[in-house]
């Protein structure tokens, strides 16, 4: 069972925008080391730039560390500068975003009078979860609703999953 998955605003930062030189793909940006240190950046951690006159339209970025960028600018390609309607010198919010894992409540597993162990690290604590059994029929027929669900127990261990038929 599932308690609980939330995204929660870790941080959010002002910069200046700066088109960048650099050709290619466009999701990148790139800002001064000083600036990341103070953003207080983490891996797992979801980046969106905003044009600051509308922070509800962002888009999900790659942030790089760059030391020859200016301190206080953001280097963005062209082609997401356009996409949020900013030019060289307006102001642009990074904001950051950390997702929380999912909470889940593991218990014991008892199977037609059975206890559930895992054959991987005999741990006895799993989750449950539901999942949709596909047919190819159904599938064809955009009816995959139809089709039966598994019952799923996770070991809360190492992940192993064990699927039960209905």
């Amino acid at each position: 069972m599932i308690i609980a998955k939330e995204e929660i605003e870790v941080n959010k930062m002002e910069l200046r925008a700066k088109t960048s030189k650099i050709k290619g793909q466009p999701g990148v940006v790139r800002i001064h080391i000083d600036d990341w240190e103070d953003a207080g950046l983490e891996k797992d951690n979801a980046i969106e730039l905003c044009n600051a006159g509308d922070e509800r339209k962002g888009i999900f970025v790659q942030l790089v560390y760059d030391s020859y960028i200016r301190k206080g600018y953001a280097c963005i390609r062209e082609e997401d500068m356009e996409l949020l309607k900013i030019r060289d010198g307006d102001p642009v919010i990074l904001k950051t975003k950390k997702v929380k894992k999912e909470k889940r409540e593991a218990s014991e597993v008892v199977i037609q009078g059975n206890k559930l162990t895992c054959p991987v690290c005999r741990y006895d604590q799993f989750w449950s979860r539901k999942t949709l059994l596909n047919t190819r029929g159904l599938t064809f027929l955009d009816w995959d609703w139809t089709n039966k669900n598994a019952q799923n127990y996770v070991c809360s261990m190492c992940g192993y999953i064990y699927w039960f038929h209905p």
